[in-house]
């Protein structure tokens, strides 16, 4: 008796679940809006805001040791010592 109950029980969970899912992830999702939680949306957001401050903090330190060759290039031809802020 107890093989078919539980056989039951399970066919009937089985069956319930998917109407059960959608208002639990409901009450999920307000109370992450409620508490503040993060989202993966907008976790992904800063994600990808701070990869494309990397990306131009790169390009900027690129561009910058581009031009402080150039300029000790030029220093150089016209024969003008210039002292960097790191250099002794």
């Amino acid at each position: 008796m107890g093989l078919v109950t539980s056989y039951l029980f399970s066919s009937l969970n089985d069956g319930a679940l998917p109407y059960l899912r959608e208002p639990v992830l409901e009450v999920f999702a307000r109370v992450m809006e409620h508490k503040g939680v993060t989202t993966r949306e907008s976790f992904r957001e800063l994600r990808d805001r701070s990869d494309m401050v990397e990306y131009q903090l790169r390009k900027a330190k690129k561009s910058v040791g581009e031009l402080d060759a150039e300029l000790q290039e030029l220093a150089e031809g016209l024969g003008v010592e210039l002292g960097g802020a790191g250099e002794e």
